[in-house]
Order: C-alpha cells, then structure tokens, then sequence
C-alpha cells in the first residue's frame, strides 16, 4: 500500500529543495564536484583567449590612444572570452564530425561520468536516509502524510499519542 501511495506521503522535489536551501554548501559541493573538469576548462581557457584578445586590445589601443579605449576593449575582450568558454563546454550537444575530429561540448562529452558522479552525489548528500525520513516524520503532531498512512494502516485501537510517538521517533 506504501508503495502506491508513496507520492502523497514522500514529496521527493521538496527533499531536495529543502536540502539544497538549508544547506547551501551541499549545491556549492555539488557544482564543484560535477564540473570540476569544466570549471578547471574556464579558468585555463579564460587565460588563453584573454591573452589572445589582449594582444588585439593593445592594437586598438596603440591605434586609438583615447581614454575610452581600454575600458571598451576589455570589456568586449571579457565578454568574448566568456561567450567562446561557454560555447565550448555546452556545443555542440551532439557529436560532430570535423574532418577526422569528432568535436563536442565537453560537458556533453561527459554525460556518463557526469551523471554518474551526480546520481552518487544526490544518493549520498541529498537523498539519503535521513532526510528521507526526516520528510517523512515532519508534521506529526499535525497529523502529517505519514501520520495519516499509518493511521489507515493500523487498527484502530493502537492509540494516537503510540501512533504520534513512533512518527516522531523515526527522525
């Protein structure tokens, strides 16, 4: 019977919700640890085509010595140099073959090892026992989901207070 009515007893998005707003290192964690590897690409891509650009920048700047050169430039070299890195990670989403290279988003090309990582992630951080349980005791004096399961469940000569006590006791 839990089983199908798991979804009126165990809300999973507001599990996660909860998780992710009461403990704000656990998104933190999850980003650094699922994309390192991209993280670890913007940094190391951010200074080469800063470089690159910034090398254009001087040009301008030798050809037009004004004072609003540099701002300019190296706002328009910011942006571009943003724009190409996330070009990079996200496309093309679908394999392409350039020639004899097949280019891909590096994120997309690490869909597996992404996933993988992210599913572990969410099972040990989020998803876990304890907050499952935890969402599954919470309103018991409010007569919660649980609360109410159980009182359909059990005959009813086993008394609310037990029924409430064995609620609360499972977080």
């Amino acid at each position: 019977q839990l089983q199908i009515e798991i979804e009126d007893i165990l809300d999973l998005r507001a599990v996660v919700l909860e998780a992710f707003v009461r403990d704000k290192i656990v998104l933190v964690d999850l980003f650094q640890k699922v994309g390192r590897v991209e993280l670890d690409f913007l940094v190391e891509s951010g200074l080469g085509f800063g470089f690159i650009l910034g090398l254009i920048q001087m040009v301008a700047w030798v050809v037009m010595p004004k004072p609003w050169t540099l701002p300019v430039a190296g706002a328009v070299v910011g942006y571009v140099t943003n724009w190409i890195a996330i070009k990079l990670l996200f496309d093309p989403v679908e394999p392409v073959m350039v020639g004899p290279i097949k280019v891909q988003g590096l994120f997309e090309s690490r869909q597996v090892e992404v996933s993988e990582e992210f599913g572990t992630f969410m099972a040990g951080r989020v998803l876990n026992s304890r907050r499952i349980l935890e969402s599954l005791s919470k309103d018991a004096e409010d007569g919660g989901e649980l609360y109410n399961f159980l009182r359909r469940q059990l005959p009813y000569p086993v008394p609310e207070f037990i029924l409430s006590a064995a609620v609360r006791a499972i977080a």
